[in-house]
């Protein structure tokens, strides 16, 4: 089972995103369009399904307060030259990296370590064949407003791969706390 620990931007920031997507989609072919808007906190990858009800009990256990989170510029992986994806960054703020810090410290010892940075951001498109530096100057040159958005709660999401792209499944929400 693949499983990944993430959060949603509000429903005005997911529209936002979409008409952005839309945007992309004229400045050149080869892009897939990602779905599921979403800010992942620790990908845990393919992990045995008697791992499952350890992880969701660990992560049932999880107090943090709710935040806001704001967005960035557009920006690509591995970079700009010969991007894979496209996505909208994420200001990764004191609350955010500690609430990385608390996901991983609930997961430790059943997953394996992450060595990559932590560069939170939400994918906006996978680049299926190479664009020509025409299209990459497009997607570059593409306004984008910030947005800010309230982080009220983190989900463990399945990950089911298929043709057309990933299918994403909740497992286990997780609240904030009030106040």
């Amino acid at each position: 089972m693949r499983l990944f620990i993430a959060f949603e931007p509000d429903s005005k920031t997911s529209q936002y995103l979409t008409m952005l997507q839309s945007e992309m989609a004229l400045s050149g072919q080869g892009l897939r369009p990602a779905t599921g808007h979403h800010i992942t906190l620790r990908f845990l990858g393919e992990l045995d399904e008697e791992k499952v009800p350890i992880i969701k009990k660990r992560l049932s256990c999880l107090r943090f307060k709710g935040f806001a989170a704001n967005s960035a510029g557009i920006g690509f992986f591995p970079d700009n030259k010969n991007p894979r994806v496209i996505f909208i960054g994420i200001e990764p703020d004191d609350k955010l990296k500690r609430l990385k810090e608390m996901v991983d410290d609930r997961i430790r010892g059943l997953v394996a370590r992450q060595d990559k940075r932590f560069c939170p951001h939400i994918t906006l498109a996978r680049v299926k064949k190479e664009l020509g530096s025409d299209a990459i100057n497009k997607i570059m040159q593409l306004k984008t407003d910030k947005h800010v958005f309230a982080v009220d709660s983190i989900s463990l999401y399945k990950s089911t791969l298929t043709q057309s792209g990933p299918i994403y499944s909740k497992i286990l929400t997780i609240p904030a706390e009030k106040g």
